[in-house]
């Protein structure tokens, strides 16, 4: 579409960068979503941090969702190095519908966060997963799709967008480009898939909540969160790219019906 793809969470510097160039008008985005209610248990809010638990320095949050009691799946991007190159020594995942505290500075209330005893990345493939120290029982979890499945939706295919992303418009120091902000809350919202015509469309699914070029169901802290198959479980997908700082336009999510990252996932299941 002319515009490179963006992570939902970005550094100081690519920010600056970024705000030089013209952008589409902002028209909406996650904060159209609606709370979960409790539709989507497996999904999760997590923040990474330097060091260890017992001297944790916050380096940013995303969002992601249970394939079982211990394996949480996230973004890849989200487990990429502090702005001053300091790495990701763990990261702690809460199952609530919120999340106590200021995520934007991660300033959290860290009672039913669970530590993870690894974060692994497969930097290629823009996938993380966070092996947890203790468990989180539900009823049922996400659901891995098949290898191809994007293949077989149909054109503005309804889909289930779900995430903690910014929500709210505001100038608030921290949120990316001060333009957005909002507490971690789970939202659902319901998107439409758009056939990618570009060569990343092995890769990417491009799915928007308004007409096509002027809606947007993903925003900042939505990177992990799950695009699912209306209705189901199955995530085809996870939210990962907007296509600017307005979060107006066509989003962006990781396939997950590729054999590596389905492989990958699988690698940390009993």
């Amino acid at each position: 579409m002319g515009v490179p793809r963006r992570p939902l969470q970005l550094s100081a510097a690519v920010l600056s960068l970024l705000l030089t160039l013209l952008f589409a008008p902002p028209v909406g985005a996650i904060s159209d979503g609606t709370p979960d209610g409790g539709a989507h248990p497996y999904v999760g809010f997590v923040a990474l941090y330097a060091g260890t638990p017992d001297d944790a320095t916050f380096i940013r949050r995303c969002s992601g969702f249970l394939v079982s009691a211990t394996v949480f799946v996230t973004a890849g991007h989200c487990g990429r190095p502090a702005a001053d190159g300091t790495p990701v020594g763990f990261a702690r995942v809460w199952p609530d519908e919120h999340v106590a505290g200021d995520p934007w500075t991660g300033v959290l209330d860290t009672t039913d966060g669970i530590v993870g005893t690894s974060f692994s990345l497969y930097p290629a493939n823009d996938i993380g997963v966070v092996v947890l120290s203790a468990p989180i029982n539900l009823a049922a979890y996400a659901v891995l799709p098949s290898v191809g499945a994007v293949d077989a939706l149909a054109n503005h295919a309804t889909l289930d967008v779900v995430g903690y992303g910014a929500s709210v418009r505001a100038d608030v120091s921290g949120s990316p480009g001060g333009r957005w902000a909002g507490a971690a809350d789970r939202l659902q919202t319901t998107s439409v898939f758009i056939p990618a015509n570009n060569k990343k469309a092995a890769d990417l699914l491009e799915h928007s909540n308004g007409s096509v070029g002027t809606g947007g169901s993903a925003c900042f802290g939505d990177s992990g969160g799950p695009i699912l198959a209306a209705g189901t479980s199955i995530v085809l997908a996870y939210n990962a790219y907007v296509d600017n700082l307005n979060c107006a336009g066509i989003a962006d999510g990781v396939r997950l019906d590729v054999a590596s990252r389905l492989e990958f996932v699988a690698s940390f299941l009993p």
